[in-house]
Order: C-alpha cells, then sequence, then structure tokens
C-alpha cells in the first residue's frame, strides 16, 4: 500500500474513533428526570441538602441522591434515589454492536462505563409520606417518684362515710352522618400538591380537583355548582379549596385569579369574590369551609377573608399554609379542642387562626354552623 494510502485509511480511522470515542451512554444521556412530590401540602423538599420544589428534576445518573421531606408536626422522611440500580441495556447493546462492527469498538464501552453512562436512576418517580409525630411527653403529668410510707396511726373508729353520689359518664355525641365533600382548585403550579392534599381529607368519591390549565375561570364556576352547591345534601359538609393569586381592583373588589385570567381584564376573566360567595352561598349542607391559599400576598388576608366571607361558613384567607393547616387541625383531633370526637366550626375557625397568625385571617361561622370527622 502506498504511503498515502496508508495515511488516508489511518486519518480515517482515527475521524472515526474520534466521532464514536465518547461511547453511546455519554453521547445520548448524563442526566435523567426524577419526578419527586410530598404528600404533606407545603412540606420542605431537598435534594442532596439543596431546597427544591416538588415536580421534575434532572439528576446526574451513575450516583446517588439524597431526597428528604419535612413539615412541622410531622417525622422527615429519607429517600435514596441508587446512580447504578438499574443498567442501561440500550446504551450497552449499542456499544456491543460497534464491538462487533470494528474492534475499535471497545473503546466505546470502556468510556461509558468509566464515566458511570451506562446507568440509569431508580426510582424515577418518588412520593414521600410523612407520619405525624407523636404528640410531646407531657413532663408535668408524668407520675411523681413514690415516697416512703409513713408509719400507720392508732385504729380509731370511725362512723361510715356517705357513699358519693355517682356521676354519669360524659355522653359524646352522635357520630357525624353524611360525607364531606372537597372540590380542590390549583389554577397555579406550586398550588396543585396543596389540592392534593386537601382533597386527601376525603374519600375519593367525594373529592373532585382542577388544576392547571383545567381550572379556567367557566370550569371553576361550573364544579362549585355541580360538585358543590348541586350534590351537598343536609347532611354533608362541603370544603372548597382555592390555591391560586388574588388580585384587588380599583374599585376595591377582590378577584380571584384563574388559569385563564388577563390580569388586564379582571372583571371578565377573573373570579369576583362577589361572585364566588353568592354560588356558596346555595350550598345546602351541615358546614361550610372556603379556604383559600394566596402564596404571591398580593391582598391583604384580612381583606380577602372578609370579601369571601359567606354566612354560616368559616373562611380562612393565608399565605401558603392554609392547606397545611386544615390537615394538621383535622388528622388525630390536634383541633378538637373538647375531644368530643368532633372538630366544630367554631372549633376549626380558632385552630386556623392560631396556626396561620398573621400569615393569615379567619372569618368564624356562627355558634352551631355544623362540624368535621376527626381523622385518623
Amino acid at each position: 500500500m502506498r504511503p498515502r494510502a496508508r495515511a488516508l485509511l489511518v486519518g480515517l480511522l482515527a475521524a472515526a474513533l474520534a466521532l464514536q470515542g465518547p461511547g453511546c451512554g455519554l453521547v445520548f444521556h448524563r442526566t435523567q428526570a426524577v419526578d419527586v412530590r410530598c404528600d404533606v401540602p407545603g412540606a420542605q423538599l431537598t435534594i442532596d441538602g439543596a431546597p427544591v420544589a416538588p415536580g421534575s428534576h434532572d439528576l446526574r445518573t451513575g450516583t446517588d441522591h439524597v431526597v428528604t421531606a419535612s413539615a412541622p408536626g410531622y417525622v422527615p422522611r429519607t429517600v435514596v434515589i441508587k446512580g447504578k440500580e438499574a443498567l442501561a441495556a440500550r446504551f450497552l447493546v449499542l456499544d456491543l454492536l460497534w464491538v462487533l462492527a470494528y474492534g475499535a469498538g471497545i473503546v466505546f464501552l470502556i468510556v461509558d462505563l468509566a464515566s458511570d453512562s451506562l446507568w440509569d436512576l431508580a426510582p424515577r418517580q418518588v412520593l414521600l409520606r410523612l407520619e405525624p409525630a407523636p404528640p410531646p411527653v407531657d413532663v408535668a403529668r408524668a407520675p411523681a417518684a413514690p415516697t416512703p410510707a409513713a408509719p400507720e396511726p392508732a385504729l380509731v373508729p370511725v362512723a361510715p362515710a356517705a357513699p358519693a353520689p355517682k356521676r354519669a359518664p360524659p355522653r359524646l355525641p352522635a357520630p357525624l352522618t353524611g360525607q364531606t365533600r372537597v372540590l380542590a382548585v390549583a389554577p397555579a403550579p406550586e398550588a396543585a400538591a396543596w389540592a392534593a392534599g386537601v382533597c386527601a381529607l376525603t374519600d375519593a368519591a367525594g373529592a373532585r380537583a382542577l388544576t392547571g390549565g383545567a381550572a379556567g375561570r367557566a370550569a371553576v364556576l361550573r364544579a362549585v355548582r355541580e360538585h358543590l352547591e348541586r350534590a351537598v345534601e343536609r347532611d354533608d359538609r362541603a370544603v372548597l379549596y382555592f390555591g391560586g393569586g388574588l388580585r384587588e381592583a380599583d374599585d376595591g373588589e377582590v378577584y380571584l385569579l384563574a388559569a385563564d385570567t388577563d390580569p388586564g381584564r379582571l372583571e371578565e376573566t377573573a373570579i369576583a369574590a362577589a361572585t364566588l360567595a353568592d354560588y356558596l352561598e346555595r350550598v345546602e349542607g351541615a358546614a361550610l369551609l372556603l379556604l383559600v391559599d394566596d402564596a404571591a400576598g398580593d391582598v391583604d388576608p384580612a381583606r380577602a377573608a372578609a370579601a369571601l366571607a359567606v354566612p354560616g361558613a368559616v373562611t380562612a384567607v393565608g399565605r401558603g399554609e392554609a392547606a397545611g393547616a386544615l390537615a394538621r387541625g383535622l388528622r388525630r383531633g390536634r383541633a378538637d379542642a373538647d375531644a368530643d370526637a368532633r372538630v366544630s366550626a367554631a372549633e376549626l375557625a380558632a385552630w386556623l387562626e392560631r396556626s396561620l397568625g398573621d400569615r393569615g385571617a379567619v372569618r368564624a361561622a356562627a355558634p352551631g354552623a355544623g362540624a368535621f370527622p376527626v381523622l385518623e
């Protein structure tokens, strides 16, 4: 073979190695998307110690990643995403085909193995479920250490004392009848997890969620009418959760921002607080709760709660903490102040007011405005 032809052949082989040398796995993927979420609304999520929002995150393959979730009143949870748990067989097959095609393909396989590109992350979907933290031990009520017994005094005949009148045990009210119907609306992406947490407070048949683009103005008002106004019966409890922004117009009217709201045309594309209140006044149930989370905080919570108030209902407006406060109050009776196995409207309003503090406002219902069951 002539020197010039030999040099050309060597150059072609070198170019092929340079183009294919990185290996199939290294060229096509070094990161993979992993969906990370928590079942407690508003929980703090971290990946490898860095705070993240619920949703999809691109993580490097070939190395482990530690995901944690924590929330007040719950036991923190940690999950490890394995970087070398599942072999990326598709890239291994491609590299082996290069090996069979010409021996230099072994370089591709070695590069992929050395760069951790032949591995997939596992699991690719992580849902961290938090357990409520056990109640703290009340030291003041702990049994005291026994004291030495005093010497017995001399026996003196004493007239028998009259038996104390027997007290009847406290009578708990009858169990609540009917069901809890929940409509959770989350036009804002960060509110989807909060809406899911509120829906988890009842059975699947009684819960309905509108999230993202599905939470348009017309769809929300139609769902309020169909799922609450027309479906809630006299013994039922109704919960409307709205996890979207609020906006106050120049005339002082408060609006709830739907997925299709045009900020420049609030009157036509947003939901006026007065309109929503008119819809909810027609809900005939034993108890009614309107819960709003305005994470942006564009409207004063007290102003919004006053505008959204419905006669006979509990209305609470928070800045991202309302959904979590409701879940903590109903689970295991934290809001049940008198321990009668139910959370009255007054108890729920007091609990939400304590939980939200200066980051929210609550409008309490009139006495006797129904109650919610205590959840396990």
